[in-house]
């Protein structure tokens, strides 16, 4: 105790002893380095407090005692890289926190570790350059998103990596030249969409 406030190493233990939480204390509020329990003993979560405030990087744990995440805090806010786990330790997705919104290159992976969609995200949303991948880690579709919509050109795919579709979309509809070809890379149509309607001369191929 310092001038009647904790100062120093501190802990907090539940009604059966079992070890809570466990931190530093500066003039009576946490500053430095802190811990929490669950009730079995295993470590919740670590990291750093400053001035009362979630600072520097953090890290969660399932109750099993594997990785759940880890971030940066800034003055209280996720604010730098992020990275989440499940439960057997499998990467889940990765990116940057600014300002308490996703922002910036982020991954996403399925319950297998297989890749699912990677891109650019701004303010939370999706926005700019974005791809998805199937199961089996081919590539599903390729392009731009706009506020959340698909905008500007898109392209999707077979299983077996051979184009299926290309096309531009405005606002999330299909707006522009558009064409379609079989899995063996034969062009079956193409033609032109208005407001996600198909508008002018098509033309359709036999195989």
């Amino acid at each position: 105790m310092k001038d009647g406030k904790v100062d120093g190493m501190w802990e907090q233990y539940d009604g059966t002893g079992q070890l809570q939480t466990r931190g530093t204390m500066k003039d009576g509020e946490p500053d430095g380095p802190y811990e929490r329990y669950y009730g079995n003993g295993q470590l919740q979560t670590k990291g750093t407090m400053k001035d009362a405030e979630i600072e520097g990087r953090w890290e969660e744990y399932y109750e099993n005692g594997q990785l759940k995440t880890q971030r940066t805090y800034k003055v209280g806010e996720h604010d730098g890289p992020y990275v989440h786990y499940d439960q057997t330790g499998q990467l889940q997705t990765k990116g940057t926190i600014m300002g308490g919104d996703r922002t910036g290159f982020w991954e996403q992976y399925d319950q297998s570790g297989q890749l699912q969609a990677k891109g650019a995200i701004m303010a939370g949303e999706i926005d700019g350059a974005w791809e998805e991948y199937d199961k089996n880690g081919q590539l599903r579709a390729k392009g731009t998103v706009l506020d959340g919509e698909r905008d500007g050109v898109w392209e999707e795919y077979y299983g077996n990596g051979q184009l299926h579709t290309k096309g531009t979309y405005k606002s999330g509809e299909r707006d522009g030249p558009y064409e379609q070809y079989n899995e063996d890379g034969q062009l079956q149509a193409k033609g032109s969409y208005q407001l996600g309607e198909r508008d002018g001369m098509w033309e359709e191929y036999y195989e």
